[in-house]
């Protein structure tokens, strides 16, 4: 999903932080490097013992120039993928991407049902409450390293979502 924006206000908040493992992480609920907004990051906590997860968020490019999602990183597994759900045929099918565009001046919503972070090869089960870094990889914005929030097991939206958007 994409939308045009203004200028995304960003807001600090301590958060929960269990899986760093050695990796610089911000305490934001937002996350910003050379114009490129990251909100409402989430995960859904792990049933029982499956060895993936995934995370979710908004990237907002406050820039006039399109850049590029080109990866992603995280401590706690073993791969984090950009994924897409795709329907062929009636059936919804998982497929990876190389990148993802955010157009410039604009918002790309990760969802469920859509675009994603697939965590392949979880080190330890997620569990609602606790929060880990996760650093997406832009081609022009770098790195950017930040707390994903763990909600429950269908969590459909960030566990502070709402909190981000009121305090605009």
């Amino acid at each position: 999903m994409s939308q045009s924006i203004d200028n995304p206000l960003a807001h600090s908040s301590s958060n929960k932080t269990d899986y760093n493992e050695n990796v610089a992480c911000t305490d934001s609920r937002v996350a910003m490097s050379k114009g490129i907004c990251i909100e409402n990051a989430f995960s859904r906590a792990s049933v029982g013992s499956l060895e993936n997860g995934v995370a979710f968020l908004t990237i907002k490019n406050t820039n006039i120039e399109i850049d590029n999602l080109i990866g992603a990183k995280t401590p706690i597994a073993d791969l984090a993928e950009l994924h897409t759900h795709l329907n062929e045929n009636g059936v919804m099918k998982m497929r990876r991407l190389d990148s993802i565009p955010v157009a410039g001046k604009s918002v790309v919503i990760m969802q469920p049902g859509g675009n994603h972070i697939m965590l392949m090869g979880l080190k330890k089960a997620l569990k609602k409450g606790d929060s880990f870094c996760l650093t997406l990889l832009f081609e022009k914005a770098g790195e950017i390293t930040f707390n994903v929030q763990i909600g429950e097991i269908d969590a459909m939206s960030s566990p502070t979502a709402d909190l981000v958007n009121n305090i605009r």
